[in-house]
């Protein structure tokens, strides 16, 4: 006698199999007790797989929770150093008010602290905007022969001054390309002032543009710098930074890749990473179709 284990779906998940001799046939009472020790085992297994489901989703919860505690604590600390250095600051600009070149020197780190945490309170409620699903996407159609060129105009100058070789290669069958300025921009510009940040002088950055099949290929190379492995699978999370490759000592956020990422995106594109042999490259790839983007304006 053979009686199916079945799901909840009604579907065959496994069987009791009783054998006896062929002369003895099964009494009634026995094909009822296999049936119900069949049944028991299906709501034994529908539990066992609702218990490992339960457990699944706590451990979601606890990671999430993690996460929210880990993103809360880091925020907090990002947010205080600049307000604590501005309180030195205004503490020794007081004390030394009657040194003036004491008193311009904490100006100039309270300038900069302003700005630094001005900064991060507008790329946490760029990102919070992005991530919310509340922003709305302006699409216009660009000739990146003549918007790339006044959007970098400022790099060669940087270049120049920290002894840094930069190079734009835009490929002259690029046609006219339909996306938002802004969010175009901000991942160039969030890019290319990683680039300078993380490029020792003496060597390279390159900012190439190329049609492709699927839509638009970007890519922004800088030379003399490679990032370990361990810290390119974290490159994009917020708040990481690698303070060891900074040559010109800038700081920043720690959002402007988890920025980048976002809006790429929310483009429809994809980022990737290569970075091995002093060379790191920074690949993204955005589509022709704007159809689907969220709340699009189309001028």
């Amino acid at each position: 006698m053979v009686v199916p284990i079945l799901t909840e779906s009604e579907e065959v998940y496994d069987f009791i199999s009783l054998c006896r001799s062929k002369e003895i046939s099964f009494l009634h009472g026995e094909i009822r007790l296999a049936e119900q020790v069949a049944n028991q085992c299906a709501i034994g297994i529908r539990q066992a797989h609702l218990y490992q489901e339960s457990q699944i989703q706590v451990a979601k919860l606890q990671e999430l929770n993690q996460l929210k505690e880990d993103f809360i604590h880091t925020i907090s600390h990002e947010l205080r150093t600049p307000l604590t250095s501005m309180k030195m600051a205004l503490t020794l600009i007081d004390v030394y008010k009657h040194d003036p070149l004491r008193v311009e020197t904490y100006l100039n780190i309270l300038r900069l602290e302003w700005n630094r945490e001005l900064n991060l309170v507008n790329e946490l409620l760029e990102l919070q905007a992005l991530e919310s699903g509340t922003r709305n996407f302006t699409l216009i159609s660009l000739d990146l022969h003549t918007w790339i060129p006044e959007l970098i105009q400022p790099f060669y100058l940087r270049c120049q001054e920290r002894h840094q070789h930069f190079e734009v290669d835009l490929d002259a069958g690029i046609p006219a390309f339909i996306t938002d300025e802004h969010l175009l921009g901000r991942i160039l510009l969030e890019l290319l002032n990683n680039a300078c940040k993380y490029t020792p002088p003496q060597q390279s950055i390159c900012l190439a543009m190329q049609s492709a099949a699927s839509g638009l290929l970007i890519t922004i190379t800088n030379t003399g710098v490679t990032i370990d492995p361990a810290h390119q699978s974290k490159i994009f999370e917020k708040f990481h930074r690698l303070p060891s490759l900074d040559h010109f000592n800038q700081g920043g956020t720690g959002l402007g890749l988890a920025l980048v990422q976002k809006v790429v995106e929310l483009l429809e594109g994809e980022i990737t990473l290569v970075s091995a042999n002093d060379i790191t490259t920074f690949a993204i790839r955005l589509p022709h179709n704007t159809g689907s983007l969220p709340s699009t304006n189309l001028t």
